[in-house]
């Protein structure tokens, strides 16, 4: 009885092992889900909302550079470097291009387009005033050069780097929220990770409990063939005894008989 009651727990424990095991494997795969859904995530997080805010300091970058060119352009009479400020002007302008293409691309929420736009339009505005400037400063009309630039250019070069300054920290506050997402898809990845250690853990601490199980019920299979052993050699010391009892009588007659066929002859 009590060995198949062994078999029935160590049956029972194996039991748990494979529903634990199963149990394992839904929590890794729900793990590896997570952490695909956050690579995704953080994927989707750096086009869509990193890399705009990159491009957009960038074009702040190129708008401010290009505009240091303008104001040294404007204090210089020599040839050779108003065409080498002409040059980095032109070429802050084309990497500012690019960027707006690259913008355009990338999926932005319906305020963030409607700032791109609006940067679009007034960039447009101040790059038609300010050409004249330039021409003027290469010509080394610098004084009339300077003069339409605070009149005209400058308040409009505020204006465009200000609406930067709109998208970027829109595109940052997306961003944000973007990351917290993405935070949260960790946590349910780490979670579901630590669900599973402790899910391992109960199937080792199962294991050995089948493990010692089958020791003890070795043991007890070991016990029990001893027992029948020494119930073996009882029996047969039993029926030693009972012969030797038997013989005793036996020979208890025959020393009667003998005393008295002594007495006889006597």
């Amino acid at each position: 009885m009590n060995l198949l009651n062994d078999v029935k727990v160590s049956l029972k424990l194996s039991i748990l092992i494979v529903i634990a095991l199963l149990s394992m494997c839904i929590i890794g795969y729900t793990g590896y889900y997570y952490f695909q859904h956050s690579n995704e995530d953080l994927n989707s997080m750096y086009e869509d909302q990193l890399l705009p805010v990159a491009l957009i300091n960038e074009n702040r970058s190129h708008l401010n550079k290009t505009n240091s060119a303008v104001l040294e352009l404007m204090l210089t009479t020599d040839d050779k470097r108003d065409n080498e400020l002409k040059k980095i002007i032109d070429e802050r302008v084309k990497a500012f291009n690019d960027n707006l293409t690259e913008l355009e691309k990338i999926n932005l929420d319906e305020k963030s387009k409607t700032q791109l736009n609006e940067i679009k339009t007034v960039i447009v505005r101040y790059r038609n005033i300010r050409q004249p400037v330039i021409e003027l400063a290469l010509q080394n009309k610098n004084a009339e050069a300077y003069a339409l630039y605070v009149s005209t250019v400058e308040s409009l070069f505020d204006e465009v780097n200000n609406k930067c300054i709109e998208l970027s920290e829109s595109a940052e506050q997306v961003a944000a929220s973007s990351e917290e997402l993405t935070a949260s898809a960790q946590q349910s990845a780490q979670a579901a990770n630590q669900v599973a250690e402790s899910i391992s853990e109960v199937a080792v601490g199962a294991e050995k409990q089948v493990n010692a199980v089958n020791q003890t019920t070795a043991i007890l299979e070991k016990i029990t063939t001893s027992l029948q052993q020494v119930d073996t050699n009882t029996n047969l010391a039993a029926e030693k005894s009972t012969q030797a009892v038997e013989k005793s009588k036996i020979g208890s007659l025959s020393v009667i008989k003998a005393v008295n066929q002594m007495t006889k002859i006597e």
